[in-house]
């Protein structure tokens, strides 16, 4: 057990990066005011935030929209000043994009970059991995890619119940992937780390991470700059704040909500290129073992 322990104690101690590495504009107490988990009442299933402005009133942290669907059934903002409620939140049309509003000053304002990080340049993530204590981790930016991420369900069809019938009753409706621009980054990141800030080497948010390959370590998936600085500065003026209603309905499929249109699930189509969002959930988890059973190896898993 002892043994164990020290492993796990290295690896995660690999994930992170030593004080030289961040940027020197900023340093650890910065990033760990700045960023937050986000949960659900039971703190079992969640993801991270970054506070972006503080006021004597308020505090604003941006995620993603399928770590803000946590809210719709009552959630928690875990910060360095404590635990605390959110009020307010508004979800992105354009990408996995969320603004939370909390009734405290929570003493911290952190800058969105004034242009997109180049081809290669150092990044810096911050974030909560399987919820765990902060967590950073360092690499590089790549060029743009478009990546598939299952990002809904939606009801049943009379055909999809004859043709996939396991499908339809183990998922509650049909599996929905959507088309998304993204940036790949080089650092290291888990479930959890969904909503986790993207810095640059000036300590500026330049992405926001929100999917990584299948359900365990991976390389950042993020929100590609102009979309964050776009949200931030001028979408979320537009849209309409919806009130968290502080009432724990906590479901299964909570985070698959979502309003955008998304393309149809086609089984015959999908392949390893299908993404899955980079929050920490139980549930999730086990779908995406049968996701890869079912639709990569063409079995029913019925005996796994």
């Amino acid at each position: 057990m002892k043994k164990l322990f020290l492993g796990l104690l290295i690896f995660f101690t690999g994930m992170g990066v030593s004080q030289a590495e961040i940027p020197s504009q900023w340093d650890m107490d910065d990033y760990s005011k700045a960023t937050v988990m986000i949960t659900n009442q039971d703190e079992t299933s969640g993801g991270t935030g970054v506070i972006l402005k503080s006021k004597s009133s308020a505090s604003y942290v941006l995620t993603n929209s399928h770590i803000c669907a946590i809210l719709e059934g009552g959630g928690l903002i875990h910060t360095w000043k404590g635990k605390f409620t959110p009020q307010k939140y508004v979800k992105s049309k354009l990408h996995d994009l969320c603004m939370v509003k909390l009734n405290t000053d929570l003493e911290v304002n952190t800058k969105i970059a004034a242009k997109a990080p180049k081809v290669n340049e150092h990044i810096t993530v911050a974030g909560h991995p399987y919820l765990l204590p902060l967590i950073f981790s360092t690499g590089h930016t790549s060029k743009d890619l478009t990546i598939s991420m299952w990002a809904e369900t939606e009801k049943c069809t009379k055909k999809d119940y004859e043709d996939y019938g396991f499908i339809c009753w183990w998922f509650d409706g049909m599996p929905v992937i959507r088309t998304y621009d993204t940036k790949v980054v080089s650092a290291t990141i888990a479930p959890g780390n969904s909503g986790s800030a993207v810095y640059n080497s000036s300590g500026e948010i330049v992405g926001v991470v929100f999917a990584g390959y299948g359900r365990g370590l991976s390389h950042g998936i993020v929100v590609p700059h102009s979309y964050v600085k776009n949200f931030v500065s001028k979408e979320s003026k537009k849209l309409k704040w919806k009130k968290v209603k502080n009432s724990y309905k906590y479901g299964d499929s909570y985070f698959y909500k979502n309003s955008i249109k998304a393309i149809p699930f086609n089984i015959d189509n999908i392949n390893t290129r299908v993404v899955f969002p980079a929050i920490f959930d139980e549930r999730t988890n086990r779908d995406f073992e049968l996701y890869k059973c079912i639709v990569l190896k063409g079995k029913s898993c019925l005996t796994k």
